[in-house]
């Protein structure tokens, strides 16, 4: 099963629309889907613990998040220059807010936190001046604000459901390689043979091309 997407595997993909990844992958690199501009709804399995810095910046128009129930921390810039995103649940196992972790996130109003206060880095609302942070009753390290922007208990946090525009992936591949579509602005769906996934991005004879479709999204499945 993919088990990780490298870092900018997705860089610049301005027309990728929709984004499921597959139960399994454990960890998503740097920039993986930065500048991906088009992207309007992610959900990260619960198989995803870790998000390498600046995964999703500037996909300026993402606006369903559904993030991973055993992700360990939200990264530095992770979701910086989303400037559509206006709702996000944390889940209660994020212990760390990094470093201008939303910065420029200007539409940003509601952050939803299921668990204790974590730790942050330096200004993680930066310029996302009208953010007010909810957690839930009975949670502990919380005060009347939170870095910097005012804090409201309540008695449940709900979980944005994104939309159903998606972007499947074939099980039987093993990882996203570094930097194998990047910046593929004008991306169409193809076919992936999954005994040549790992390195598709050096060796066409792994590839059969299908027709263009009307689709803004990016579709891997098994060559027969």
């Amino acid at each position: 099963s993919v088990s990780s997407i490298e870092g900018n595997t997705f860089f610049g993909c301005t027309r990728l629309a929709g984004l499921t990844i597959p139960s399994g992958v454990t960890r998503i690199g740097d920039e993986a889907f930065a500048g991906c501009s088009g992207l309007t709804s992610l959900t990260i399995p619960n198989s995803v613990t870790n998000i390498d810095t600046a995964a999703f910046f500037r996909c300026s128009s993402l606006t369903n998040v559904m993030l991973s129930i055993r992700l360990a921390s939200i990264g530095e810039g992770l979701f910086a220059a989303c400037t559509s995103l206006a709702v996000l649940t944390i889940p209660n196992s994020v212990t760390s807010i990094g470093k201008r972790a939303f910065f420029g996130c200007t539409n940003l109003t509601s952050v939803f936190f299921e668990g204790n206060a974590p730790s942050i880095g330096s200004e993680p609302f930066n310029s996302a001046t009208n953010v007010t942070v909810y957690y839930r009753s009975g949670t502990t390290g919380w005060g009347s604000t939170f870095a910097g922007r005012p804090a409201v208990a309540q008695e449940s946090a709900i979980r944005p459901r994104p939309s159903t525009s998606s972007t499947s992936t074939n099980p039987s591949c093993s990882r996203f390689a570094s930097g194998c579509v990047r910046s593929a602005s004008d991306l169409r769906p193809i076919c992936v043979r999954n005994d040549r996934f790992a390195s598709a991005h050096k060796k066409k004879s792994g590839f059969q091309t299908l027709p263009p479709i009307l689709s803004s999204s990016y579709v891997f499945s098994t060559a027969r």
